[in-house]
């Protein structure tokens, strides 16, 4: 079902190999004290927050309990309160939900958030599966390294969430799954571009609606 995207995603994760050793080796540095004891102590406190955090998006994977469906379902509820009516309308129905939720935009919208986090969900999850499968073959140590790289991954990508978009960092944070973040972030671009510029940059944020609008209406 979704070949194409599963093909890119073991090349995205064979060639991010050296990306994630480099940063595997800046982190490993780091744990051993070479930045300091700081640095050190909150490495220690993120590796078990990631650690458990990817193990409970493996153990509830598709699930609304699994973290990648509840840091969706924050950011489509933060993104469609800022939509029209007429639009959120035409995208239920587009999307195939029923007219019954028609009569309640709270309804309609709750409706719709379930639906879409859904479908991303499962179409985040196999890509996340497939990166990791393509790294497996580069023996235990570069492994490890590589684990370390993916937690200073989630790490910086935290830390970007906090910087640009403080209230759904804060709602993450909330549920100890700040961490994840990094697991949707590129899926998740152009909606959290729209959410960041809705107020400032109309017109730009119309082209990411109609962009963001086409791709949740395509089967």
């Amino acid at each position: 079902m979704y070949a194409k995207e599963i093909a890119l995603a073991v090349f995205d994760g064979i060639i991010s190999i050296p990306i994630d050793l480099a940063y595997g080796a800046r982190r490993t540095f780091e744990d051993f004290g070479g930045s300091g004891n700081a640095s050190r102590l909150n490495n220690v406190a993120e590796n078990k927050r990631v650690m458990i955090i990817i193990e409970n998006a493996i153990k509830f994977a598709n699930t609304d309990a699994g973290p990648i469906t509840k840091i969706l379902k924050i950011i489509l509820e933060e993104f469609y309160q800022s939509i029209p009516d007429e639009v959120v309308e035409k995208i239920a129905k587009k999307t195939g939900i029923g007219t019954t939720y028609m009569t309640s935009r709270v309804a309609t919208q709750v409706a719709l958030v379930n639906l879409i986090a859904k479908k991303l969900t499962i179409q985040i999850t196999t890509k996340v599966i497939a990166r990791r499968l393509a790294k497996m073959g580069v023996g235990f140590a570069l492994g490890a390294l590589i684990i370390q790289g993916m937690i200073e991954k989630a790490s910086n990508s935290a830390k970007r969430l906090m910087l640009a978009h403080p209230k759904i960092y804060q709602k993450l944070r909330a549920q100890n799954i700040d961490m994840a973040y990094f697991l949707v972030e590129d899926s998740m671009s152009k909606t959290m571009e729209a959410i960041r510029i809705k107020s400032g940059d109309p017109q730009k944020f119309n082209k990411l609606l109609r962009e963001i609008e086409n791709e949740v209406m395509v089967d």
